[in-house]
């Protein structure tokens, strides 16, 4: 499951990484990340659209931190340039995705070594039942 948010992770840092300086802009949502996002195939594709289903004055927050697997905070933080004050450009916004990226990789290592260990303790008392 985790790979899931890793993958799209990814793609969000291709998208913006593939947008053009003057194309981007914190300030309006068409041509922020997440407006980006939503016009690429591998988002539309996977229905990927959180303007789509809110109302007029709810935020966006919720359904966005779903998809990528962080808390809404978080997806503010990343998403509304007010937030926080540290994301002003694509390149801003680029470096926090990849810090994204970095901690999902951490934590699907983390999920992998906990799954490995469960099985090596279980395949122990299996040969201690055995003997």
């Amino acid at each position: 499951m985790a790979d899931q948010y890793i993958e799209r992770v990814e793609n969000l840092i291709r998208v913006v990484g593939s947008v053009r300086d003057e194309d981007f802009n914190l300030q309006n949502w068409c041509n922020c990340a997440i407006g980006h996002a939503v016009k690429d195939a591998y988002f539309i594709a996977r229905g990927f659209n959180p303007m789509r289903d809110v109302e007029p004055g709810q935020s966006l927050m919720p359904e966005i931190g779903l998809f990528f697997d962080i808390s809404e905070k978080r997806a503010a933080e990343l998403f509304i340039p007010d937030v926080c004050g540290k994301y002003q450009s694509r390149k801003d916004v680029l470096a926090a995705l990849r810090v994204l990226l970095l901690e999902k990789m951490a934590q699907e290592m983390r999920l992998e070594e906990s799954i490995d260990c469960n099985d090596a303790v279980g395949n122990l008392e299996l040969a201690d039942a055995a003997a």
